[in-house]
């Protein structure tokens, strides 16, 4: 997923591109990780990407912590 997501990445430089992922796969050695260690490792310093992680509907029984880190911002809805 992350090599397919670098490569679309190379090929549109000027795009802005959305990934909707599972919640797992954001997690410790997760797809922005990996696509953060690609770009890296295949153009270092010439393709700044930001990458933003949205974790939707978080569990209510756990509420993530205001000290987590998972995820940039978390949406809750009804």
């Amino acid at each position: 997923m992350a090599e397919q997501i670098v490569k679309t990445l190379q090929q549109r430089p000027n795009r802005l591109v959305i990934v909707l992922i599972g919640q797992g796969h954001i997690h410790r050695d997760g797809v922005p990780g990996r696509v953060a260690r690609r770009l890296n490792s295949h153009h270092p310093r010439s393709h700044p990407v930001q990458q933003i992680s949205v974790m939707l509907n978080p569990s209510k029984s756990e509420p993530p912590e205001p000290e987590d880190t998972i995820a940039d911002y978390f949406w809750y809805s009804p």
